[in-house]
């Protein structure tokens, strides 16, 4: 187990959270608590694992006590939906057998590199991907993180993730479902309070798509009819922006009269 200090608020927004050096601050909504390594999956390369929740996740109208964890990037509620291709699609989303998380949906591996925790904090569940390599560079280093809250909301982080074009040679598939009629990408980087139905995501294109949510949280929020999507930036890049715009507010209160 990691001896790491739980974070004491969903959003680490202020100076009070630790020193933040800007460019290098932890996602908004990163967990460094990351609990213990998933020992079935060590070594492995399309490998799942089943962890228990010790709360009933809502999700799309069903509860599910359990999730099952994949070397490849992604969760499955309630049971283990067994993807044919390690290329994930939007149809992976859209017909799945079972709910499907896709934090970072790719053909990863820890065949050389890294390890997946689970830390169950009692009101969330808190779901590590450490280091892991991938498949075309198994000694890249790949971090990011999904939580999953006991109200049904889910927090995506980027903590670490190497330039998907040069690095990663499959479709990189982030967002969750099933639901159908497919509701077509969204940009989720750009996404502010977005109201998608229950199936949210976008699929950044092998070798030829930028992956722009490093350093980013998505925190989807359920609706009645969906999610409310919100993507949260460092807490370095809000501090710097509300240093900028008090610099402004200074500068225009120095600014002598014509």
């Amino acid at each position: 187990m990691k001896n790491l200090t739980a974070v004491p608020t969903l959003f680490c927004l202020t100076l009070a959270c630790g020193t933040m050096t800007p460019g290098t601050a932890a996602p908004a909504l990163w967990e460094p608590n990351f609990g213990s390594a998933l020992s079935a999956l060590a070594g492995q390369d399309t490998a799942t694992s089943n962890t228990a929740l010790s709360f009933a996740f809502p999700f799309a109208g069903n509860n599910y006590t359990n999730a099952y964890v994949a070397v490849d990037g992604y969760l499955n509620l309630g049971t283990d939906a067994h993807y044919a291709y390690a290329n994930p699609i939007a149809s992976d989303l859209l017909t799945s057998p079972a709910p499907l998380i896709a934090a970072f949906f790719a053909d990863l591996d820890l065949i050389q590199r890294g390890s997946i925790y689970f830390n169950n904090l009692g009101n969330r569940a808190v779901f590590t991907w450490d280091g892991v390599g991938s498949w075309a560079h198994p000694e890249t280093p790949f971090s990011f993180q999904a939580v999953l809250y006991q109200d049904g909301r889910i927090g995506l982080s980027y903590n670490g993730v190497p330039n998907p074009q040069r690095n990663v040679d499959t479709n990189i598939l982030v967002g969750v479902g099933p639901g159908v009629p497919d509701p077509g990408q969204t940009d989720l980087s750009n996404a502010q309070a977005l109201a998608t139905p229950r199936t949210a995501y976008q699929l950044f294109s092998a070798g030829s798509q930028s992956f722009d949510l490093d350093g980013l949280s998505l925190l989807l929020t359920p609706t009645s009819s969906g999610f409310q999507v919100t993507a949260i930036p460092e807490p370095s890049s809000i501090l710097l922006l509300s240093l900028g715009l008090a610099g402004l507010a200074f500068a225009a209160q120095r600014r002598p009269k014509s």
